[in-house]
């Protein structure tokens, strides 16, 4: 039976993929659940298991190549079975409603593209990339089946056609050292970072907290459990108790209503190469700081290893990002759709302070929060910061 190899949505955002590799050569023989490809989403990489046994017949998306949710990669089916020279299913919109066309035919052309394209066979992704690059498909090469026009050949089109020409040294000319598309995950964090910039209206405010008992805290409670304890896992669990005490900003927007939300989930910005996820840890508010530390470090691990689940990274309320490890005294981020607030957390330094009429040095850290301003005005931000203050100063 004709069974096809599809790209599956694997998240709530997601609306295209990357093909990593191709796991199964066209000709191999294929048993239901195991792994034909890999692919790649703006998170991590993920296997793409077959639904039925057979073999691999046919493949129409290749290596590297973006294609949208839905998008038919392969063919699977009997050695002796039939199989289209095209793909006949269409793919799965973002909006999950009307579907898109997903073969490679030939389709009207658009943009700054001379008529001679809308005979040329590319994929929806080509298409997309032809047309924001104002590229007449009519003179790229496909490398796919058929000559089938990917994503990839107009990447490489654009890479020739836009090498510098001449001398380098030409006053007002620069040398290119190299141009590389944008990953898949920095081209999510852009859409993002757009998203939030566009609609969120951004307000900060600084404090700084003294860090004494939050260092004690910690090293306490990582004697106690015999693995090191962070400041930054102990400030998860801290902020999870204010939100329940300052529930603006544990709370969604979208421009009519603002949506309270009974969940704490705390996400925490991690680096991995080449841009940022946030893992999140769920119900935050109701486990202890050690609980936290171990769930914690999974999902870095995770994270940096490329593997996370869409259940590790999705449904957060409230995000943490500390840069304090690289120095960083003080930083503003954006804020993380569809969330209402995130907290900047700088480098634990040293301070000369007044406590009780008397100069000493202690250790401080400053703490900046960004909030909707849809959502509350700064008195409540003021008081967020307050309380999250108070918590910190209060642990020795």
């Amino acid at each position: 039976m004709l069974t096809e190899v599809y790209m599956p949505r694997l998240g709530q955002t997601m609306e295209e993929g990357r093909l990593v590799r191709w796991l199964k050569s066209v000709g191999d023989p294929v048993a239901q659940g195991e792994g034909v490809a890999e692919v790649e989403t703006d998170k991590s990489i993920f296997e793409v298991e077959a639904d039925a046994d057979g073999v691999l017949r046919k493949v129409f998306v290749q290596e590297d190549e973006t294609v949208s949710v839905g998008t038919t990669l392969a063919y699977i089916a009997a050695s002796d079975e039939e199989v289209p020279d095209l793909p006949m299913t269409a793919s799965v919109s973002s909006a999950g409603t009307e579907p898109t066309e997903t073969q490679a035919v030939a389709a009207p052309s658009a943009g700054g593209a001379s008529s001679a394209a809308a005979g040329v066979k590319a994929s929806p992704a080509a298409r997309r990339l032809a047309k924001e690059n104002d590229v007449d498909l009519a003179g790229v090469t496909g490398s796919g089946p058929g000559g089938v026009i990917s994503a990839a050949d107009v990447e490489n089109y654009l890479r020739q056609s836009r090498r510098p020409r001449g001398p380098a040294n030409v006053e007002g000319v620069y040398e290119v050292e190299k141009s590389v598309p944008m990953s898949s995950l920095r081209k999510r964090i852009a859409e993002r970072l757009r998203q939030s910039v566009d609609c969120a209206l951004h307000v900060s405010s600084t404090v700084e907290i003294d860090a004494a008992g939050v260092l004690d805290y910690a090293n306490e409670l990582s004697g106690k459990a015999g693995a090191k304890i962070t400041v930054t896992e102990v400030l998860v669990s801290l902020v999870a108790q204010v939100l329940r005490d300052v529930p603006q900003f544990n709370s969604t927007c979208d421009g009519q209503n603002i949506t309270y939300l009974r969940n704490v989930n705390i996400g925490v910005a991690v680096a991995v190469q080449d841009g940022l996820l946030v893992p999140v840890i769920r119900n935050a508010d109701k486990k202890p700081v050690p609980e936290i530390s171990s769930e914690l470090r999974v999902l870095i691990e995770k994270a940096r290893n490329g593997i996370l689940a869409p259940e590790d990274y999705s449904y957060g309320t409230f995000t943490i990002s500390n840069l304090g490890m690289l120095g960083v005294e003080s930083f503003t981020s954006i804020i993380n759709p569809p969330e209402c607030a995130i907290l900047s957390v700088g480098a634990i330094v040293e301070r000369v302070r007044v406590v009780g009429g008397q100069a000493t040095v202690r250790p401080v850290f400053k703490a900046t929060l960004t909030i909707d301003h849809r959502v509350a005005d700064g008195v409540i931000a003021a008081e967020f910061l307050g309380k999250l203050k108070t918590r910190c100063e209060t642990l020795a």
